[in-house]
């Protein structure tokens, strides 16, 4: 019996990890080279792609897509991509005892919600929390809320100040920001990232 159960509950986590890869995954972000291999930009999310060229891709994207690799290491083959009108940058440099200053470019009224973490993860929102809708890019172990600001189209712009702690120096800071508008889901925006410099 405890191995019929055990069989069972095995063949359902692999089916729904089939269900889960076979559905479309919409990633907010810009397209970069890494090595051989094109990412979403800050992350460490493979694309690929047979109907896209995506050396032709520039700019912040609305990216969809199935994951043909596993949920910790996703290689999305994408199947269309279009510019998007929302984008989150971090400018740069970003020097400990400082600030880090975002802007948000985006014609969607709404509340804007922004994190930072030391290390970069993956999410598709879509698939496991209604309400919400874009690929979540930052780990939550390192995770720190940083501020919940009202959007004021078409760009809005606030800092975050960063302690100056020398064995920070050298890590990278990944960010992400995300647009509560009053009707409709949660729209997560891309990542952006920088390499924490010493303060001066």
């Amino acid at each position: 019996m405890r191995s019929s159960l055990l069989a069972t509950a095995s063949l359902s986590a692999l089916l729904i990890a089939a269900s889960a890869r076979a559905q479309d995954i919409r990633l907010i972000g810009s397209v970069a080279k890494s090595g051989n291999d094109y990412i979403v930009d800050c992350t460490k999310i493979i694309l690929k792609s047979t109907t896209v060229d995506l050396s032709k891709v520039t700019g912040v994207n609305d990216i969809h897509g199935k994951n043909t690799g596993t949920f910790t290491k996703p290689v999305i083959d994408v199947t269309s991509v279009a510019a998007f009108n929302s984008s989150l940058s971090l400018r740069q440099p970003v020097k400990l005892g400082g600030n880090m200053i975002f802007d948000i470019k985006s014609p969607l009224n709404g509340v804007v919600l922004m994190w930072a973490s030391l290390l970069p993860s993956y999410l598709p929102l879509d698939q496991y929390t209604p309400g919400l809708t874009g690929t979540w890019y930052l780990d939550p172990v390192y995770l720190v809320f940083v501020t919940a600001i009202v959007n004021t189209p078409p760009q809005a712009s606030f800092t975050f100040p960063i302690p100056d702690v020398k064995n920070l120096i050298g890590l990278p800071i990944y960010s992400q920001a995300a647009i509560w508008q009053s009707v409709g889901p949660i729209l997560f925006l891309n990542p952006d990232c920088a390499t924490l410099q010493k303060s001066g």
